[in-house]
């Protein structure tokens, strides 16, 4: 005996109007967006709510095809990792609880002043063609791990807090030491020892870093490779891949 899950696949699959069927599938997506608006920040507008409800749509009609048993449960005691992440699981688990039998994915949108149009594709369709391109992108990163060497070697300057320190001292806003990433300087292969050539050019260096922040005026008079080496923490790294075909632009 057929599901009714079964039956609605069947009346939207079986549709001679693709038109009407997008429609449907417009105030689908639209009802639910809206189920979960709230729970996003003030400053996005319904269309950035919009991609972010289709990318869970379709993520979710992916996962049932992969894992037809449904969705895992999610954990009340789970450590939450951001609020996007925790939103996005949240609004595929609902997906595929509550709108299991609408299995076409969402390819393109258009939103006008509240007016929603959406084309669709077949889920089973969609799934081919995404798992035929990951396999695409998985040779192609082999392929660049073996060619991609650069001839350069490199090190990152990692800010310590004192750096830290320096920059909130005349700044309002308060940047934690977490959230600033370190730097990467590549060097000629011939430089064996980056310490060494590190220790000769560090007041360019710290320049550099310095610059990044604040203007001249606020800059230390006084500096020295010892306070230097208080304030970055140093990583080598012998050998540089580019993992990308196109070529490096550089501003000179």
């Amino acid at each position: 005996m057929e599901s009714e899950d079964d039956k609605i696949r069947k009346l939207f699959e079986n549709s001679n109007a693709p038109q009407e069927r997008d429609t449907i599938y417009a105030g689908l997506l639209s009802e639910y967006m809206t189920f979960f608006k709230k729970e996003f920040p003030d400053d996005w507008d319904d269309e950035q709510i919009l991609a972010f409800a289709v990318h869970t749509w379709n993520t979710a009609n992916i996962q049932l095809r992969l894992s037809p048993d449904g969705p895992n449960r999610i954990d009340p005691d789970q450590e939450p990792v951001s609020w996007t992440t925790d939103l996005m699981m949240k609004m595929v688990s609902y997906k595929m609880i509550h709108y299991k039998p609408y299995d076409r994915v969402f390819i393109e949108f258009e939103y006008d002043n509240g007016n929603l149009k959406v084309q669709t594709e077949s889920g089973e369709l969609f799934l081919q063609m995404f798992l035929e391109e990951q396999e695409s992108e998985d040779i192609g990163e082999d392929a660049d791990f073996d060619e991609g060497y650069v001839n350069r070697r490199a090190f990152t300057l990692k800010p310590k807090q004192p750096f830290i320190d320096w920059i909130n001292s005349f700044s309002e806003d308060k940047i934690p030491l977490a959230e600033v990433e370190g730097n990467v300087y590549l060097l000629d292969t011939s430089v064996y020892e980056p310490d060494e050539w590190i220790e000769k050019k560090f007041d360019k260096l710290f320049i550099k870093e310095l610059s990044h922040w604040h203007p001249e005026s606020f800059w230390p008079k006084e500096r020295t490779y010892k306070m230097f080496r208080k304030w970055f923490h140093i990583d080598s790294s012998t050998l540089v891949y580019d993992l990308v075909k196109e070529p490096l632009t550089k501003d000179y």
